[in-house]
């Protein structure tokens, strides 16, 4: 006994040295990565990469590249500094056991003259240059945000100018825009809406299908952006990936309230390449039973990125995004009509059956031609299906609980009350180039071609009262079968990038779209720029005209539509100011006028009160059965104050403030308070870092009650159904809305892996915000539905 207790004692002994040595001593990870020349992508040799804090470092080799390897894990900030150029600084660069983590950069030249100033950017970045209303972020700022359950789309809510709309859902509201007024790009590649369940119609739904893993870096622009984007009026954000890794696989497996899924990511071709895919899905269904949930999602995505250097001049890029969704939702109707333990002898069920599949693909060939000019050329192709089918069951002959006879006859009766099959898809053609003329001034122009089509079924039979419109009527039935074939779309721009000295820059950009469908061309001119008074103080403004065609779901919608539709015209003009505090805390402000002209709004008699600009933030599709004409107008005006502090020792923060007033008007020309008119937004971000393995962050939003119209009290009881006070469109708010977030992060690293683990309790002081309000037919007064409630949520990842 005395040898094994000994025995055990050296076992114990030699399992804790392996502990510490797998633990303590072989925690170790790299950082490598690509340094190019901003303007040219030509590959900068010699450039100084340093950690701060550290005496770590690297310099890149003649073609760009560089490594530091044999790094202890934890967080690190990465300087890259070379002669002639700005240094630029990126946080938040995570090493992990036994993984590569790749920090790429683009330098830009750094004009230097004895009388001008140096400019100081800091640990900011501006993602282009004399940009207006922009923000960049990187992976992990987008991770880590508490209630946004890592998805970008709902980080980005919490900026100035984003307007919120429900718990559930992650739309993009930008200056009062509609959600449908937002572009999303991917490597260069445009995405139609990049979520499960999303709107048609619309770029919104509940959950991301992108996966975070492949993401290097994400450019929002709130307003003012460059020639190069089009087919939107408000906002753009463009997604950029990263490469996989060249030198070895990694992978990761993850669990959390959204899903499982894989990621894996490893060399091609001897290091010429590397390949990237991600596969995810929903578990919720295995719970059914268990939780009688009336409806469950489901849903899987899957994603890959290829990249392979043909030679030294060009490298192609393959990229495939794609998803699948469905849900079925019964519920009992009329319900509340019933007093405890009765139950009539015919009862209404409503069920809604939702599918939906979409994906983008597309090849990127990159060519740098030579020290000078580059391009881009892009194939792709993208396909979005939908299919609705909302049914009412009648079950008479029901049994009526304690009563003697037992009814054994039961009659079911089906009505279709709205069934959608749809198909939508866009292939797309575009060439860009750039062409760096001196260190200071450089042009850039771009073609493209679209090849749209789409195929819309859609059966309305309004039969129900939950189907009686805002004007407490039913709407009459209707059925339209429109399959459109390839109509072109086609257009380019052009732009001139110009340094000034060291103060003054600006960007002049000219673009011209032509869709087919409906004859319709439209020339957009813009222009921003920005001056330097100080190292750390400076001016910006930008103003330009952007158009947006009307949805193909607004097209479809009425026979005559496409001969009357024109493009949505939207013309912008900001005004703000940068200041740098700290080297990494900014303070912005900002103002801006938005004008709206030739927005669809409904020409149906009684209808002559709608925009369209106030849509797009519901399920299913954005309209229903509508005769549109391109005759409304709007206005948002603004401003907007955003703090920013970049997390380079332990505390990290974003606070963000927007006062707006938004209004739009239809055919009766009166100008009412917009569906997105919150007034005020405030939104708040604390984090603190409180060693490798520990973080802690925080979020406070508040946003001033939204518009709706009451219902007129009196009409409604006579009609027993809602009927809304068409004297008073959205003229009442709803309740302030406020919501307090945390969110706590584990790391625990071992020898071969990586194991992060998060919990997140969203609405911690289970605030009742409302949702929507509705008749209560049963008691015959307006009563309200609410957002979600206190919410926890939560995830585990093992990174190798």
């Amino acid at each position: 006994m005395r040898i094994q207790s000994n025995l055990h004692y050296h076992y114990l002994v030699l399992f804790f040295i392996i502990f510490l040595i797998d633990n303590g001593f072989s925690q170790v990870g790299s950082i490598r990565g690509h340094v190019v020349e901003y303007g040219n992508l030509q590959p900068l040799a010699g450039v100084n990469i340093s950690l701060p804090g550290t005496f770590l470092g690297a310099a890149t080799d003649n073609n760009g590249y560089y490594s530091i390897e044999n790094l202890s894990v934890g967080a690190y900030t990465v300087e890259f500094s070379y002669m002639g150029y700005e240094t630029r600084k990126i946080t938040d660069v995570i090493v992990k056991s036994n993984k590569a983590v790749y920090v790429n950069c683009e330098l830009p030249w750094q004009v230097m003259e004895t009388d001008e100033i140096t400019v100081n950017a800091g640990y900011f970045e501006n993602p282009v240059q004399a940009s207006v209303s922009a923000h960049i972020l990187n992976y992990e700022e987008v991770r880590r945000s508490p209630g946004s359950r890592e998805d970008v789309s709902r980080m980005i809510q919490n900026f100035a100018g984003v307007n919120p709309t429900s718990d559930d859902r992650n739309d993009l509201v930008v200056r009062g825009g509609s959600p449908s007024e937002v572009l999303f790009t991917v490597d260069h590649i445009d995405i139609p809406n990049p979520n499960h369940f999303g709107t048609q119609g619309a770029t919104g739904g509940p959950i991301i299908m992108l996966n975070n893993e492949f993401v290097e870096e994400v450019v929002f622009m709130a307003g003012g952006f460059p020639a190069e984007y089009g087919h939107k009026a408000s906002g753009v954000m463009d997604i950029k990936l990263r490469e996989g890794n060249r030198n070895g696989y990694n992978g990761k497996l993850d669990l959390s309230f959204a899903g499982a899924g894989a990621f894996l990511e490893g060399p091609l071709g001897g290091g010429n390449g590397s390949l990237l895919i991600a596969y995810h899905r929903s578990y919720l269904d295995l719970f059914r039973d268990l939780f009688n949930y009336g409806g469950v999602p489901i849903y899987t995505n899957y994603q890959g990125k290829l990249t392979y250097d043909l030679n030294d001049i060009h490298q192609a890029s393959v990229l495939l995004i794609g998803g699948d969704d469905r849900i079925d939702i019964k519920y009992e109707t009329d319900i509340d009509d019933f007093t405890v333990g009765q139950q009539p002898d015919t009862v209404d069920y409503q069920n809604t059956n939702f599918r939906s599949r979409q994906y983008t693909t597309g090849i990127t060939l990159r060519s740098l031609w030579n020290s000078k000019f580059f391009t881009f050329f892009t194939l792709s192709h993208s396909y979005n299906r939908f299919r609705i089918d909302a049914n009412n069951l009648e079950v008479s002959g029901l049994n009526v609980p304690g009563a003697d006879e037992v009814q054994d006859e039961q009659e079911l009766r089906i009505t279709d009350l709205y069934d959608n099959v749809s198909v939508e898809q866009i292939t797309s053609v575009k060439l860009n180039g750039v062409w760096s003329v001196t260190k200071n001034r450089s042009f850039a122009a771009g073609l493209y071609v679209r090849l749209n089509q789409f195929d819309h079924d859609i059966l309305l039979t309004p039969t129900h009262p939950d189907q009686i419109n805002p004007f407490g009527q039913l709407p009459a039935s209707y059925h339209t079968n429109v399959r459109q074939g390839v109509t072109p779309k086609i257009g380019g721009y052009m732009s001139l990038e110009q340094q000034l000295g060291q103060r003054f820059s600006f960007d002049a950009g000219l673009r011209y779209d032509y869709f087919h469908l409906l004859n319709e061309g439209s020339l957009s001119p813009r222009l921003k720029g920005e001056y330097h008074f100080s190292d750390r103080f400076s001016l910006h403004a930008g103003a330009g005209q952007f158009y947006q065609n009307p949805e193909f779901i607004f097209i479809s919608s009425y026979p005559e539509n496409k001969n009357v539709l024109k493009d949505i015209r939207c013309d912008h003009l900001i005004a703000g100011l940068n200041f740098l505090i700290t080297p990494d805390t900014r303070l912005t402000l900002e103002g801006y006028i938005k004008r709206y002209d030739t927005y669809p709004v409904s020409a149906d008699s009684g209808y002559t009160m709608i925009s369209l600009a106030n849509s797009g933030a519901d399920y299913g599709s954005n309209i229903n059965a509508e005769h549109l004409v391109s005759k409304g107008r709007g206005k948002a005006t603004g401003i907007e104050a955003t703090l920013h502090k970049k997390l380079v020792n332990k505390l990290y923060g974003l606070l963000t403030y927007s006062y707006s007033i938004i209004q739009h008007k239809a055919l009766d020309g009166i100008y009412r308070n917009g569906a997105f008119d919150n007034r005020n937004v405030f939104n708040c971000i604390l984090g603190y870092r409180l060693s490798k393995a520990w973080e802690f962050s925080t979020k406070w939003r508040y946003a001033g009650g939204a518009p709706y119209t009451p219902y007129n009290q009196d009409a409604s009881m006579a009609a027993g159904n809602g009927m809304l006070d068409l004297n008073r469109i959205n003229a009442e708010r709803y309740p302030d809305y406020q919501r307090f977030d945390i969110r706590v992060d584990y790391r625990a690293f071992y020898k071969k892996y990586t194991v992060i683990s998060y919990v997140s309790i969203e609405n911690l002081f289970n605030r009742r915000n409302v949702y929507y309000r509705f008749w209560n037919r049963a008691q015959e007064k307006t009563d309200y539905a609410y957002q979600i409630a206190r919410f926890i949520v939560g995830g585990i990842s093992f990174e190798f």
